[in-house]
């Protein structure tokens, strides 16, 4: 019944009709809309992503240089980091692809286990080193130099083996010392003259990377539909199995940090706040392009959902093995998915976004 309940929801939302074709004069200038996204999103996101690398880099060079200190300080940089980098992490185009700097930040999931893998020489030699010195990690493997393997690193309670500074630290602050470069490198790709904001600028008049404002606009909102399907599929579906008997906490994201519904909530409210801007965004352009009964919609689906995870209480690693939180994450699991369903079949055709844009695109 209860599921039955849920579908019937989607379905409601996906068979409200629209007339997605409004007349030339009405609809709304994508160049304008993509610069915006850009300017008061993208390039903003990645700032405060770079700030709080920063920041942790800070806070694990002070943890592991004092001969005795309190983790706080560096397990909430850790955490604030973390969820700064799932804010603009659906921004799956330009520089964060540049040297797979998307996989070397966040490697996951990572169902073969590559992380643990790759991890385990470097643990060794660092429990023959007594040095404090940030490792070269700009070579290693793509699966140790970002947030999975500094998690596993951390003095996070679900890492039951505790290893000395000795051993954790040049490889630590390897890790958060990478994480900051890479950051402000993005930063500066995006940003600097003649960078990736440009080239996105020069494509409005067709002498940039693509061939109108119409494809990048598609190449920004197929990331956040990725990031839409990667928070139903990934960061709830797979925990929360498919029934009770069959929940897997230690497959939920970030579970030994316990972040795992915070970075959800992070992606979700990223997710809105991209589609409103403040009242520039694909709000706006919806109503000017008129189609306000279909913005009417977004925005109740977007509040919906953000209270739906907001009501969620607990880490997702006990919620999975709580019948009463399994309801709410299912629920919500469902109501990303009709957030997704409406920007992919009805948003995206009401703002011209081309024929052959794909919703299926990304991870």
């Amino acid at each position: 019944m209860y599921r039955a309940m849920q579908l019937f929801f989607l379905a409601v939302l996906l068979s409200v009709p629209f007339a997605l074709t409004a007349p030339n004069s009405a609809r709304a200038d994508n160049g304008e809309l993509v610069l915006r996204l850009v300017d008061d999103h993208v390039i903003p996101g990645y700032e405060d992503f770079a700030v709080a690398s920063k920041t942790l880099d800070d806070e694990v060079t002070s943890w592991c240089l004092a001969s005795q200190s309190d983790p706080d300080a560096m397990i909430a940089a850790f955490k604030a980091a973390f969820e700064a980098w799932a804010r603009i992490a659906h921004i799956d185009l330009g520089p964060v692809r540049y040297l797979d700097r998307r996989f070397r930040i966040q490697f996951w999931p990572d169902p073969r286990g590559l992380t643990a893998r790759e991890l385990r020489p470097l643990l060794e030699a660092g429990a023959k080193s007594s040095g404090t010195l940030p490792l070269d990690m700009t070579d290693a493997s793509v699966a140790v130099q970002g947030f999975p393997a500094l998690e596993r690193l951390l003095p996070f309670p679900a890492n039951t083996e505790s290893l000395p500074k000795q051993t954790v630290c040049p490889i630590a602050r390897g890790i958060t010392r990478n994480l900051a470069s890479m950051s402000s490198d993005i930063v500066l790709d995006w940003s600097n003259p003649e960078g990736f904001r440009d080239a996105i600028k020069r494509s409005i008049d067709g002498t940039g990377p693509y061939d109108s404002a119409d494809s990048a606009l598609a190449d920004l909102m197929t990331g956040v539909l990725a990031g839409l399907q990667g928070v139903s599929d990934l960061q709830i579906a797979r925990p929360l199995g498919e029934t009770l008997a069959k929940a897997r906490p230690v497959k939920a994201e970030a579970w030994r940090s316990e972040v795992s519904l915070e970075l959800i909530q992070a992606r979700l409210r990223s997710y809105a706040d991209a589609y409103g801007l403040e009242g520039r965004g694909l709000d706006e352009a919806l109503r000017g392009a008129g189609h306000a009964e279909l913005a009417d919609l977004m925005r109740r689906a977007f509040a919906q959902t953000l209270a739906t995870v907001a009501g969620i209480d607990g880490s997702l690693s006990e919620g999975v093995r709580d019948p009463k939180v399994r309801e709410h994450l299912s629920t919500l699991g469902v109501e990303v998915s009709a957030l997704r369903a409406l920007l992919a079949t009805k948003v995206a055709p009401a703002l011209g976004v081309p024929a052959g844009f794909n919703s299926l695109d990304g991870d």
